[in-house]
């Protein structure tokens, strides 16, 4: 229902509704790369074995996911963590 007010005047108006503001638009989020296509870096394609590496932390980081019990955590210190693992057993 409008809302209405008396001038000074004694006279009645109706106020006006604001303008309906329309919502920002989502994040848009990357669309990760199919596992089975190498990556690109700085506009050259990984090696096999860049590949086979980042795909080893990538389980590696999803493990420590499931160990956690798939609960909120840091995907970013998993990763680390998983990277960090990765290149010590290689060494």
């Amino acid at each position: 229902m409008p809302r209405t007010t008396i001038n000074k005047n004694g006279g009645v108006t109706a106020a006006r509704a604001a303008p309906a503001t329309q919502a920002p638009p989502a994040e848009e989020v990357p669309t990760p790369l199919p596992q089975s296509q190498p990556s690109m870096q700085d506009g050259r394609q990984d090696s096999g074995l860049d590949v086979a590496r980042e795909e080893r932390i990538r389980r590696a980081a999803y493990e420590a996911y499931v160990l956690r019990g798939e609960g909120p955590g840091d995907a970013v210190q998993d990763w680390l963590q998983a990277e960090a693992e990765v290149d010590a057993r290689k060494g």
